[in-house]
């Protein structure tokens, strides 16, 4: 082999391998905004979950919301925070996401908030269900 041959050959194994970390840092720096942007949509959606949950029975539930957003003292205020949940949504959910929720926000019942509870899960895990809320809803 000649000089220049070996020359070119450790020039390109040095290139591929630049290029190759290159590559793994911006799939690596690529992961973690997707996984921090799953983490916070996840936790929006369970939060929107609790003021939904809420609204379907605020007479009971509104107590136990009260200890963590202390904010929310009555229906009105609950009503004025769902909408602006539907509003901030705009920025991380999907469309389905948005439609149903805002058909809960309209009409709260437990039919739309399994609705808005399925659609969230497809949006984070791609699952689909056929199930329905009677078939979940526990009586007390």
């Amino acid at each position: 082999m000649s000089l220049d041959v070996v020359t070119a050959i450790i020039a390109s194994l040095g290139l591929g391998g630049l290029v190759g970390t290159i590559l793994q840092s911006f799939m690596s720096n690529r992961n973690k905004v997707f996984e921090d942007a799953f983490s916070k949509k996840a936790e929006r959606y369970k939060a929107i979950m609790i003021l939904m949950w809420t609204s379907l029975d605020p007479k009971s539930e509104l107590r136990h919301l009260k200890f963590f957003r202390s904010d929310i003292q009555n229906t009105e205020t609950l009503r004025r925070e769902l909408k602006l949940e539907l509003y901030n949504m705009m920025l991380y959910a999907g469309d389905n996401v948005m439609r149903s929720f805002k058909q809960f926000v309209k009409k709260p019942n437990h039919k739309n908030y399994a609705k808005v509870a399925l659609e969230m899960r497809k949006d984070l895990y791609g699952k689909r269900t056929n199930i329905d809320f009677d078939e979940i809803k526990i009586e007390l």
